[in-house]
């Protein structure tokens, strides 16, 4: 298989055979100049991260609106815009990058402002601190997390991210796929896993099943370029890969019970009147069916192991969040009481 690349705004992540990764932070932008080959320096360090000499084949995937996409050169070295990988790409994914969003059905860029940030911030503090580091970020893009502060911070941003991409993304894609993929440079080791599935339960706005996965160190990215070339390897890559299976999620609003059938036959009916976010903790290995009563008839689902298992929720669509900050992180902070007890 070729060394497959993803060019992030501010960033490289190379993936060699699905099980070597590596992910270069570019310089930043002032001192882009003082390189004679720039692009060279920076795939030279992956590939020494990555302990490769040149590889007979190289795809790269860029946004073709980047800077970068035109600094791009070498030999045996393809580049694939990132427009056209994601729009081949028949994965049921949402992307979440630093800038922009991609889907199977397109790109968006977001359009997110610090004052929506700071209505997920948890601290109380002036908001124009959240803004400087907010601009800092964009001009000179993500580093390492260090302290609780910037956890924070980066768990407002990606929950502003989320909730835009999915309110921009059409219900059709929601409502015709049964797995969703959760991935992208905003999302690379990303490791507050009950932040996640709750941002994701607070960002879907249609009912539905979903068995949702998260790709931790955001390969599907790189290999957005392979499957629009060699669609067969890149599938095979996809059988192979161990992607985090976060839960299974029904949301369906006021649904009042739900029935449990276990591997060996025995039922429990779960009582779910009570509106808010419901769990069966994972089983381990059994497998379990859901059978859900909706007025359009019953809807039965196969569950099978993840991190926490499979999760009801049955909050009336659309969620309404209060304008009122103290309010917003009041209602977060209880589900994030039930979420912080769900143990895989």
């Amino acid at each position: 298989m070729p060394l497959l690349c993803y060019i992030t705004p501010y960033s490289l992540i190379a993936v060699l055979d699905g099980d070597k990764i590596a992910r270069v932070k570019f310089p930043y932008p002032v001192f882009i100049d003082n390189y004679s080959d720039v692009w060279r320096y920076v795939y030279n360090e992956a590939l020494s991260q990555l302990g490769l000499k040149e590889p007979p084949e190289t795809l790269v995937v860029c946004n073709s609106e980047d800077g970068w996409y035109s600094r791009i050169k070498g030999k045996s070295l393809k580049v694939i815009s990132a427009q056209s990988a994601f729009s081949k790409f028949n994965i049921p994914l949402v992307y979440l990058g630093e800038k922009r969003f991609y889907y199977p059905g397109g790109v968006l860029e977001f359009n997110i402002n610090p004052g929506k940030i700071f209505k997920w911030f948890d601290f109380e503090e002036a908001d124009a601190n959240v803004e400087n580091f907010f601009q800092n970020r964009f001009l000179y893009g993500p580093s390492f997390v260090e302290n609780v502060w910037e956890k924070t911070f980066h768990n407002a941003l990606l929950r502003e991210k989320m909730q835009f991409a999915f309110k921009n993304i059409p219900p059709e894609f929601f409502e015709t796929v049964g797995e969703l993929y959760l991935s992208g440079e905003s999302l690379y080791n990303y490791d507050n896993l009950q932040e996640l599935l709750l941002t994701f339960l607070d960002s879907m706005a249609v009912s539905g099943f979903w068995r949702m996965y998260f790709d931790e160190k955001s390969v599907l990215g790189p290999l957005a370029g392979l499957y629009s070339q060699k669609k067969g390897v890149a599938l095979e890559f996809l059988n192979e890969y161990k992607f985090k299976h976060i839960a299974d999620v029904f949301v369906v609003p006021s649904v009042p019970s739900a029935q449990v059938i276990f591997s060996d036959g025995k039922k429990q009916v779960l009582n779910l009147k009570q509106e808010g976010i419901h769990l069966i903790p994972s089983m381990g290995e059994e497998e379990l069916t859901v059978n859900i009563k909706l007025k359009k008839g019953d809807f039965e689902k196969k569950i099978v192991k993840s991190v926490f298992g499979v999760v009801f929720d049955t909050r009336k669509r659309p969620l309404a969040f209060s304008d009122s900050r103290t309010e917003r992180l009041t209602m977060r902070d209880n589900l994030r009481k039930q979420v912080r007890g769900w143990e895989g």
